[in-house]
C-alpha cells in the first residue's frame, strides 16, 4: 500500500497571470466610463449598437489620452465636458457644409426657376407622357402621373 504525504510545492507564477491580476480592473473602469455618457438612439438596424460601442469606447480612450497631456493641467475636463467640447468642434467645423448635403427640405424648385422660359414656352415638341412613378407636380404641388417628354420635368 502506498502512502501519500502532503507537501507543497512552490511554482512560479505565469507572468500573464501577474499582469492580469495587476490590470484586471481596466475593462471594468471601462465599462464604468462608457455607461456614464452611453450613446442611446434606438433603430431596427443590427450594426447601430455595435457602431455606437465603438464610438463610445474611442471617445472614452481619447478622454484618458486627454488627462495625461499638458493641456489637461492647464484646463483639466471631465468626461462630460470633453465630449461637448469635442461635439462643439465638429459642429462649428461642418455646420456650413450640412446645408449642401442630401436633399433640399419642402416642394421643388417652381418650374420657371429649373427650366429656361425658351424651353417652356416655345411649344414644339412639348406634350404630357404617362409615367410609371408618381412624382410631385413642381407648379401645383399635387402628385402626378405625367411629365413632359421633351424637358423631363413635371406637368400638370
Amino acid at each position: 500500500m502506498v502512502t501519500c504525504r502532503k507537501k507543497r510545492v512552490s511554482i512560479d507564477q505565469p507572468y500573464v497571470i501577474t499582469m492580469y491580476n495587476a490590470n484586471m480592473g481596466g475593462v471594468d473602469r471601462m465599462d464604468q466610463n462608457v455607461s456614464t455618457y452611453r450613446i442611446s438612439i434606438r433603430s431596427k438596424k443590427w450594426w447601430w449598437p455595435l457602431f455606437a460601442y465603438l464610438l463610445d469606447v474611442a471617445m472614452q480612450n481619447s478622454w484618458l489620452v486627454y488627462r495625461l497631456t499638458e493641456g489637461a493641467k492647464r484646463q483639466p475636463l471631465d468626461q462630460l465636458d470633453f465630449r461637448r467640447d469635442i461635439c462643439n468642434l465638429y459642429y462649428k467645423r461642418y455646420a456650413m457644409e450640412r446645408s449642401t448635403v442630401g436633399r433640399m427640405p419642402g416642394r421643388p424648385k417652381p418650374m420657371d426657376k429649373r427650366v429656361p422660359v425658351e424651353l417652356r414656352t416655345d411649344s414644339v415638341g412639348h406634350y404630357l407622357q404617362q409615367s410609371q412613378t408618381q412624382r410631385r407636380c413642381s407648379v401645383c404641388g399635387r402628385k402626378v402621373r405625367k411629365k413632359c417628354q421633351n424637358v423631363m420635368s413635371d406637368c400638370t
